[in-house]
């Protein structure tokens, strides 16, 4: 007995094929900022009496220390993986008279690295839920702010904040008004990552509170002083003063 196994790869965009009779490919991978898992999808086995598939794999070629036996479908999400690490997958077809057919062609999946933010979701959110997509929007995703404080988990990271614990703003941004010689000007001072490529700390102006401004021609960093070996204190200055009858308005703005 055997099965013939087909998908493609549908994260990446690229159709992955092989000359092989026995086929299994990736659909698509999650490392994201939650538990990374891959999809794989197969071909249904022709022959009339399939009662299900088991899908295998392990860390060394040929040798698959894990089997989830999956049913009478076609494709199966694999969680539990683990950041960095290499796998291997293969998947065989079961009959009604207890049979197995041989493997599929085997394929390699190798986890990218966590970054920094993944490694923050792991220690504040646990393994379950991090592992259950249907949480994404309520509890570990980007845009999610599981303790209703008003800030999401992506401010919460850039931050320093603690996402399971209602904190206001100001622990870590604060605003105000510096005079320079005898100008008005408003301020922003916020906690921000020393180093991390996945951010990008946008302090904007606006005189409306509608149309907002940043970069070098509307703001100036006046400092940048050392918290601790992950942060900074930064401070930025409005370049355009304020008075009673022209308002100022700044903020900041987390952007991934």
């Amino acid at each position: 007995m055997h099965t013939k196994l087909t998908t493609t790869m549908a994260a990446s965009g690229n159709l992955l094929k092989t000359g092989m009779g026995l086929l299994l490919l990736l659909l698509s991978h999650c490392v994201l900022q939650a538990a990374p898992y891959v999809t794989l999808v197969w071909n249904p086995n022709a022959e009339p009496d399939i009662t299900g598939y088991n899908v295998y794999f392990g860390s060394v070629s040929g040798t698959y220390t894990n089997k989830i036996s999956v049913g009478k479908v076609t494709t199966n999400k694999v969680y539990g993986l683990s950041y960095g690490a290499t796998y291997f997958f293969a998947v065989t077809a079961l009959n009604t008279s207890g049979g197995e057919s041989d493997f599929s062609n085997e394929y390699r999946y190798s986890v990218p690295a966590a970054t920094t933010l993944d490694l923050w979701k792991s220690s504040n959110f646990t393994a379950a839920d991090l592992s259950d997509p249907t949480k994404e929007s309520t509890v570990w995703g980007d845009t999610a702010d599981p303790d209703n404080d008003g800030h999401d988990n992506l401010m919460e990271f850039a931050l320093g904040l603690d996402p399971n614990k209602t904190e206001p703003t100001t622990d870590a941004i604060s605003t105000g008004i510096s005079d320079v010689s005898g100008s008005k000007y408003a301020t922003i001072t916020f906690r921000r990552r020393k180093t991390e490529p996945l951010l990008q700390y946008v302090p904007e102006v606006s005189a409306d509170g509608q149309t907002w401004s940043s970069g070098a021609g509307a703001l100036t960093q006046l400092s940048a002083t050392s918290v601790d070996t992950t942060f900074e204190l930064a401070t930025y200055q409005d370049l355009t003063p304020v008075d009673a009858a022209n308002p100022r308005f700044i903020r900041l703005r987390i952007v991934k």
